[in-house]
């Protein structure tokens, strides 16, 4: 693969997905495959999609939106909120950029619809390294936002 495109048919598809699947959420990889050094990820998020809060070992990774609206969750390690980041396609005062340092606890709470985002981390692929659910005050209970 020399080049990848993606269009607003795309993002209508991956609309259509996130609805279908069961975490009601859905992705499109830019990338070629999970060993790739870069990947980047078309992700589409359907409001009552949950992400569990997690941090990434040995990963930097960044957010674009494309559409919609998101609150990403930064948490301490003792689990209480450090901050909350607003990410909007459409506003002209909240951020649609965010970039994360590796071993930051977050979560993303999509606040639209449909929330869509280029998300761009380093790769390889490896399970292990994305590390959820390992803080007591994540384990007990899923994090739910007003």
């Amino acid at each position: 693969m020399q080049f990848f495109r993606i269009n607003k048919n795309k993002l209508e598809l991956l609309k259509k997905r996130a609805l279908n699947s069961n975490k009601k959420r859905s992705r499109i990889c830019g990338h070629k495959n999970l060993k790739a050094n870069i990947h980047e990820m078309f992700v589409c998020l359907h409001k009552s999609t949950y992400v569990p809060p997690h941090n990434h070992k040995n990963k930097i990774e960044s957010y674009h939106m494309i559409e919609g609206e998101v609150d990403v969750y930064i948490f301490y390690y003792n689990g209480r909120i450090k901050n909350k980041i607003t990410l909007s396609s459409k506003s002209k005062t909240k951020h649609f950029y965010l970039r994360i340092e590796k071993k930051v606890y977050h979560t993303l709470v999509p606040k639209t619809k449909f929330a869509i985002f280029h998300e761009v981390t380093q790769g390889p692929f490896n399970k292990k390294e994305n590390i959820q659910n390992q803080m007591k005050i994540f384990s007990k209970k899923k994090f739910i936002t007003n």
